[in-house]
């Protein structure tokens, strides 16, 4: 699995899983998110797994990737948790999630 993340995060980051903000597991950190945003998962035949991204933030298309549905659904809401204290962090502000309505 590969999250990206800036490498000026990363201190960050362990003061906050020294702090118990987040925790860490065998699978990397965890924080539980309070926001809804949107991630997409699709199959990509020249990668050989599933892709996964998230609309709302800018930037790489694709985040994360998983060999199985399941493992891309675990690795996207690892990196979308990633990706938010990366925010948190620096003091950005995070963008609106969208939210479908129903009619």
């Amino acid at each position: 699995m590969k999250i990206f993340i800036k490498p000026e995060h990363e201190q960050f980051i362990e003061s906050q899983i020294k702090t118990g903000t987040v925790e860490k597991n065998s699978r990397g950190i965890r924080k539980m998110s309070k926001f809804k945003y949107q991630m997409l998962i699709e199959w990509s035949d020249e990668d050989n797994c599933f892709l996964v991204g998230f609309p709302d933030f800018p930037g790489q298309p694709f985040r994360t990737h998983g060999d199985t549905y399941e493992e891309a659904v675990a690795n996207g809401a690892e990196a979308l948790e990633s990706l938010i204290m990366a925010y948190e962090a620096t003091g950005e502000a995070l963008p609106e999630p969208t939210v479908c309505k129903v009619a």
